[in-house]
């Protein structure tokens, strides 16, 4: 973010249940947490041997830049929906690369909470108004471009997808499955990936070739909170080489890396090892 004009931001969004999650109950029962505004207070219900008779339920209250429910039967007003999301989340980020700052985001949480459908979207939600952060903030960028009125002239736009899985880099990009060598921090771009494939883009069109590309590489598994679970960290990075013709500035080059980590759990109760 912009020294001395922008902070660490912190969210945090609920999910709706599964149905699993409100068997032999309703979802009024099974809530967990509740949400009012920027507060998030988890719903704790303890044990008779630590409680008195009026007291049922312990409420620890959370504050964060924003919070959004995705639940019907969590927190007020309007469901939170992707587009929202991102209008909060991930403009931002484009905003502050175009002018020149690298921004990033990382997206943590347990095991089927809702990460990967944040960052990504559904499966086949490419283009869609269910698809998630990244797709969503790779058409801005380009949109940008375009925009007469932006004054930004974006003269490169590259992109690369890793993952780190039992402690090994891989490209999802590339058709071979082989592990990759961090290297050590340079003065210019940091730590890096040797042999990491670094693919140069000229629209939205070849950002989505190249996701649905890395959701085959992508290393998933079954575990008790989701059928379908990422086991590994992903790593989405763009480079931008953009200029700003009516400044006079020279070009200057920012990145974008967009985070979305394995799941965050108890491996007994997750099943996940």
């Amino acid at each position: 973010m912009r020294s001395g004009v922008e902070r660490i931001k912190v969210y945090a969004r609920v999910r709706d249940f599964q149905d699993s999650e409100i068997q032999g109950t309703t979802a009024e029962e099974a809530v967990a947490v509740q949400i009012n505004e920027a507060t998030c207070v988890v719903l704790e219900t303890l044990s008779s041997s630590t409680i008195n008779a009026k007291t049922k339920t312990r409420r620890t209250p959370f504050t964060f830049d924003q919070c959004f429910s995705s639940a019907p039967s969590v927190g007020k007003g309007a469901l939170a929906s992707q587009e929202d999301v991102y209008n909060a989340v991930g403009k931002p980020l484009v905003d502050n690369a175009l002018s020149g700052y690298n921004s990033s985001f990382i997206v943590y949480g347990q095991t089927g909470s809702g990460k990967t459908h944040t960052v990504y979207g559904p499966p086949n939600a490419l283009g869609s108004a269910l698809e998630g952060l990244i797709p969503r903030v790779c058409n801005e960028v380009f949109a940008r471009q375009q925009a007469s009125a932006a004054n930004i002239v974006i003269h490169d736009v590259s992109v690369s997808l890793c993952e780190v899985y039992q402690e090994r880099v891989y490209d999802l990009l590339s058709s071979r499955r082989q592990a990759l060598e961090v290297g050590g921090e340079t003065t210019v771009n940091g730590f890096f990936v040797r042999g990491l494939q670094t693919t140069t883009v000229g629209g939205y069109s070849d950002v989505v070739l190249l996701l649905q590309q890395a959701e085959q590489n992508k290393s998933y598994g079954a575990t008790a909170k989701n059928e379908r679970s990422s086991r590994a960290h992903t790593l989405f990075t763009m480079d931008i080489v953009s200029s700003s013709p009516e400044s006079g500035a020279p070009k200057v080059r920012s990145k974008i890396v967009l985070a979305d980590l394995a799941g965050c759990e108890n491996v007994k109760t997750a099943k996940s090892d």
